[in-house]
């Protein structure tokens, strides 16, 4: 994940307002946006979330955060109260069904909303039609 320092808002805004973020990143898939709040973490910053930038002023003096612009499949991300979300798809013909990152994965996770804090569970998995796995139809079974 590339972290820029000192790129100017103002390039990233519908109306040409806005000075340096202290660093900015620009993740393309969830692994890259892990990495991004990490980084945040590590250097004490607050993570503020940009869009197509029609709805965001930004100072001229700067923003002192990570400024992050989700691209890529990220891109589509959606907001509904606290939370964010997102996804990525794909044509199953284009996958290898044994390769490692297709495969069905679940990873235990801290969830936070507001000042409620739990653990729950983020699920990956692949659903539809995939002829070779014997998936004729969504909601079909393997033969």
């Amino acid at each position: 994940m590339n972290i820029e320092h000192g790129v100017a808002l103002a390039r990233m805004t519908t109306i040409g307002t806005g000075g340096p973020a202290r660093a900015l990143a620009r993740p393309r898939s969830l692994t890259e946006l892990e990495e991004a709040v990490r980084y945040a973490q590590g250097e004490g910053l607050e993570v503020v979330v940009i869009g197509l930038g029609s709805n965001v002023l930004a100072a001229d003096e700067g923003v002192d955060a990570l400024v992050v612009r989700l691209e890529g499949a990220l891109a589509d991300a959606e907001a509904r109260g606290e939370l964010v979300v997102a996804g990525e798809s794909w044509k199953c013909a284009d996958l290898d069904e044994l390769s490692f990152d297709n495969l069905h994965v679940q990873q235990v996770m801290r969830a936070r909303m507001g000042n409620r804090e739990g653990i729950g569970v983020m699920e990956q998995l692949a659903i539809g039609p995939h002829e070779r796995s014997g998936f004729k139809d969504f909601f079909d079974g393997a033969e």
